[in-house]
């Protein structure tokens, strides 16, 4: 990583700190505030926030960035209005045990406080998908909003990704995979665009799956799915693909710290 990778990491971790923070003292703040008693008042509420951040952020939602499953493969994009240069850009990857989740609603949009552009972003399951499926989609859509950069105000040169849980393997897969052309897939219409990114947020992710108490369990019983994220067997080793359950060697060999 050069010079300028660590500057632009070191920003999105701390736009990533200040986002926890804000989120912890807004939780404090809530606590006098009148609880909603139902579940219209909470969707009243959600409303009541989004028509605020219309105010200052253009929104465009289920934006399709791949033909294969259009309800899975699609974003939503929130870009802060007037702003003077292309914003650097953060895409939020939802987790989800790769069979479920949703990209609403995404924590990422506090970043927009702080000069961020933000994009979340849905993806095939594995149930109607096998891997690397989704690690395919995430790339088409980074493809696809670098490709529509210059429409959005965006800086393609500025892209991170930030997951939780499931979402955390998929960005830490995108960040140790730039240029791997076996990950890249054929899914959207940018196929000559670069999926790199520049940055990485693993937030809670697997780097190992195989220190992980409940697949060994499951691995010794023969009843573990996990093969599904590896493209093979878990017994056997030796038809595992590079990019596979054990990713964290591949960190270790590609990334200058």
């Amino acid at each position: 990583m050069n010079r300028f990778s660590h500057h632009w990491l070191a920003l999105i971790a701390i736009a990533v700190a200040l986002t926890a923070q804000a989120a912890f003292a807004a939780e404090a703040a809530s606590e006098n505030a009148p609880r909603p008693q139902n579940d219209r008042q909470v969707q009243q509420r959600r409303q009541e926030a989004m028509e605020r951040l219309q105010e200052r952020v253009q929104i465009v939602r289920d934006i399709v960035y791949g033909s294969e499953d259009p309800g899975s493969q699609s974003l939503d994009l929130y870009v802060p209005k007037n702003a003077d240069k292309p914003l650097p850009l953060v895409v939020w990857i939802h987790g989800g045990g790769f069979v479920g989740g949703n990209k609403r609603p995404t924590p990422a949009v506090r970043l927009l406080e702080e000069g961020f552009a933000v994009a979340s972003i849905e993806y095939r399951f594995l149930n109607t998908a096998p891997f690397p499926a989704q690690v395919h989609d995430c790339k088409a859509a980074i493809r696809w909003l670098r490709a529509h950069a210059k429409e959005y105000n965006l800086d393609p040169d500025r892209i991170g990704v930030w997951g939780g849980s499931a979402g955390a393997r998929l960005a830490a897969l995108l960040g140790t995979t730039n240029g791997n052309k076996e990950l890249e897939g054929t899914v959207g219409d940018y196929e000559g665009v670069s999926s790199d990114v520049q940055a990485v947020c693993d937030w809670s992710g697997s780097s190992d799956m195989l220190s992980m108490p409940r697949v060994k369990r499951l691995t010794q019983r023969g009843q573990n799915q996990e093969h599904l994220l590896v493209g093979g067997r878990f017994r056997k080793r030796e038809n595992w693909p590079s990019w596979s359950a054990r990713f964290i060697t591949r960190i270790k060999r590609r990334c200058r710290f």
